[in-house]
């Protein structure tokens, strides 16, 4: 079973771009799954339930909101997890926007492999580590992105919101197996385990904090026939 693709009405992302995102979160989720993502010296141990993102457009609208319009990089008071990226060199401002996208998420997932995630149990005990548990919180089943372009000066910013924060001692993700059969993975209700990716899925309305609303689930109006393609960790700029 495939997750809905996006389909959302906002104009700084395409539906593909929005893809592109999805499916480069979802490689690094798989990769920790497995065992196989770097960590400062070795690899991470692997993990289980630990779920597939889908992307979700009340969450881009957050993320479109948090920049306020003026490529703002800040990060303030919210319910959800927020991680940002800026590119303003005259370089990085040129690369295509498919590069870009792809950058950030390698962006924040490398805080990990520069300091390292030393704790027995997975915790977030380490705040220079906070993009990346964004990025790895097991619990976490929906994101979304904004993408702005401002001048002067030039520079390009990109945010992403994801719907169940990380707390501060909270587990990132368990240790253990990747999900082999749907009865590995009992987080959410119903759930299902992608065999491809080794990632549970769940098609239950998107928990987020209690104190909030859930976001709106998109509703899906194209199909994807490939659903994700395994890629190596791309390029960092």
């Amino acid at each position: 079973m495939c997750l809905p693709v996006a389909n959302c009405p906002g104009a700084a992302l395409t539906n593909d771009e929005r893809d592109t995102l999805t499916n480069a979160h979802n490689l690094i989720r798989s990769q920790i799954a497995l065992g196989s993502a770097p960590n400062w010296a070795g690899n991470l141990n692997a993990g289980k339930n630990i779920y597939m993102l889908k992307y979700d457009c009340a969450l881009e609208e957050a993320a479109k909101n948090a920049m306020g319009g003026v490529c703002s990089q800040a990060i303030g008071s919210s319910p959800y997890g927020h991680n940002v990226q800026a590119y303003v060199t005259p370089l990085t401002v040129a690369l295509p926007k498919a590069a870009q996208l792809q950058d950030a998420v390698q962006q924040w997932y490398a805080p990990v492999r520069q300091y390292g995630l030393s704790s027995v149990d997975n915790r977030f005990t380490d705040s220079r580590l906070q993009s990346f548990a964004n990025l790895a919180h097991y619990q976490t089943t929906a994101f979304g992105c904004h993408y702005a372009k401002c001048n002067p000066p030039d520079r390009v910013v990109i945010g992403c919101m994801y719907n169940h924060p990380i707390q501060p001692n909270g587990v990132i993700y368990p240790r253990g197996y990747p999900c082999t059969t749907d009865a590995d993975c009992t987080l959410y209700n119903p759930s299902t385990c992608n065999l491809a990716l080794q990632l549970c899925m769940t098609t239950a309305q998107n928990p987020v904090n209690p104190t909030t609303a859930n976001p709106a689930t998109p509703t899906p109006s194209r199909k994807n026939d490939n659903c994700i393609k395994h890629r190596r960790f791309q390029h960092r700029y």
